[in-house]
């Protein structure tokens, strides 16, 4: 009985701490390990070791890891590469993955996680040789058929016939390497589902395609339909699809938990494919998308007649849905990183340049479409003697609870963001000055009647708000609104703290809590 082969991984960290409790921790997971401190001599131990795999730290003394890509990559055993890192750059981890790594690993590591990310990279590199080999054994059989053609001329015909399916075969590969490609050349996970609604056709001949995504809570469904199909019949396949959902998901989902979209033939030719016609003729191919043991969904294919997929086509298949599910893991994980660069780190509320960022976005749609704009900016009364008195944990505390009860009052068209300090900002898009005033009487006097509990220690606190519109006052920049909101704010304190002011224009505030008829006058406490 021969011993299996244990997969070689190098790993280059300076931290020698660092790298020993990796290398053993590798080891136990049944890897070869070989461990260095600098980039040289990596370098000259992968000049002597064919490594299936690199573990390499990014901040090198001597250079970036991303630098020495290029280097590592020409190896001849093609080992994927894994940079590592404590707290990178968004663009550096993009420029990583564009320039050929196979995934960026934040610091400190996760055992879990690394022995994850190894395991996708080995299987990545399996899948890239075996396509390796397949482009070498077809360009060994194209020059064994032309020898035999120049030698055995009277099995012309019989040669001729072969060319044509090595031709096919060259054609098909061409077609696959660019569709990995072109998979691999985008971190947009709408990019990939639409290339593979746009390519996977010319590969494999299908007449409707279901791509189903585990993106929990939801399932998300694309079809692509190469004959007319009905209504019903996409209705169908998600019903049976949420009935399967325990063996698939291992949970079991509701029809409102999947998100579907139609694109091809839907409803229109000279033949509709139905449910009836569907549920006793077709044949079914189907590919799960798996990255090591995490699966991020499955491709089923469906044609509409008598025949089957062939054994090649199968496998063609399988190839491809480890590359889909290797480009949508690298988007997932690229979009989970741009996303935390634009949260607040206490709040988990979008910080400031997020929040610039959706003003300006929202102040576009303001000027070109003449929807409703307005902005509220509020802050905490005398936070800074909060935090004094009871201390900065107290204060964060409430810093997080006014962030949550905030989220609790607003609409999921609203965005909710930490301005600075104990400053934050609410944009209401699609809303005019009159239900803006609104929503900050209701966001005030929820936070007057809140119990903030810190251990044993309920606190009441007060809030100023300010209140702008972009449409009051004839604003042309999202500068101006701020200016008006944060100035309605000051207004806000310095008329005695715990209410709420409007700016009509650069001139005009207004506090309707001085004003006798409003209804719900509070009795201001001045402070």
């Amino acid at each position: 009985m021969s011993t299996p082969v244990l997969a070689r991984v190098q790993i280059i960290d300076p931290d020698i701490a660092f790298r020993t409790a990796l290398t053993a921790h590798l080891q136990t997971c049944g890897y070869h390990v070989e461990a260095c401190g600098d980039l040289y001599t990596g370098v000259q131990q992968a000049q002597q070791i064919d490594f299936d795999l690199m573990l390499i730290e990014n901040a090198l003394p001597e250079t970036p890891g991303i630098t020495a890509l290029p280097t590592l990559q020409a190896c001849p055993s093609n080992p994927r590469i894994l940079l590592m890192s404590h707290d990178p750059e968004t663009a550096v981890v993009r420029q990583a993955l564009k320039e050929g790594a196979f995934d960026f690993l934040i610091k400190p590591l996760d055992p879990v996680q690394i022995e994850k990310s190894v395991a996708a990279g080995l299987e990545n590199r399996k899948a890239f040789l075996a396509i390796y080999h397949l482009s070498r054994d077809l360009q060994e059989a194209n020059a064994q058929l032309q020898a035999t053609n120049q030698q055995l001329s009277e099995q012309k015909r019989l040669v001729e016939t072969e060319r044509d399916q090595l031709q096919e075969w060259a054609r098909e590969l061409n077609v696959l390497n660019e569709f990995s490609s072109a998979i691999c050349s985008t971190l947009e996970a709408e990019k990939i589902i639409a290339l593979v609604s746009s390519e996977l056709s010319k590969l494999l001949r299908y007449d409707l395609c279901t791509l189903a995504l585990f993106n929990e809570p939801h399932v998300e469904m694309h079809f692509h339909a190469t004959l007319p199909i009905t209504h019903r019949l996409v209705e169908k396949i998600v019903e049976d699809f949420v009935t399967a959902s325990p063996q698939l998901l291992g949970r079991q989902i509701g029809i409102s938990d999947v998100i579907y979209e139609v694109t091809g033939s839907m409803g229109f030719g000279e033949r509709l494919y139905d449910t009836s016609f569907f549920l006793t003729v077709p044949v079914c191919e189907t590919a799960m998308l798996k990255v090591a043991e995490d699966t991020v969904g499955i491709i089923n294919l469906y044609r509409f007649a008598y025949e089957t997929f062939a054994p090649a086509q199968t496998r063609m298949l399988s190839t491809l849905a480890n590359q889909v599910a290797l480009a949508l893991r690298n988007a997932r994980a690229y979009r989970k990183t741009q996303e935390s660069a634009r949260r607040d780190g206490l709040t988990q509320l979008y910080n400031h340049a997020a929040f610039q960022d959706f003003l300006e976005h929202e102040f576009d749609a303001f000027r070109r479409y003449n929807r409703p704009l307005s902005l509220i900016m509020f802050d905490i009364d005398h936070f800074k003697t909060i935090n004094d008195t009871y201390g900065h944990q107290t204060g964060d505390f409430i810093l997080q609870e006014l962030a949550a009860l905030g989220l609790a009052s607003v609409r999921k068209a609203d965005i909710l963001a930490r301005y600075g300090g104990e400053e934050f900002a609410l944009i209401l898009p699609d809303t005019d000055i009159a239900r803006a005033q609104i929503l900050a009487d209701r966001l005030w006097k929820k936070v007057q009647e809140y119990g903030f509990q810190y251990n044993d220690t309920t606190l009441t606190i007060t809030i100023s708000l300010g209140v702008a519109s972009a449409s009051v006052g004839k604003l042309t920049h999202k500068e101006e609104l701020i200016h008006a909101a944060d100035t309605a704010l000051y207004r806000a304190k310095t008329a005695g703290r715990n209410c709420w002011c409007i700016a009509y224009g650069n001139d005009t505030f207004h506090c309707p809590q001085d004003d006798p008829l409003w209804p719900h006058a509070p009795a201001l406490s001045h402070h």
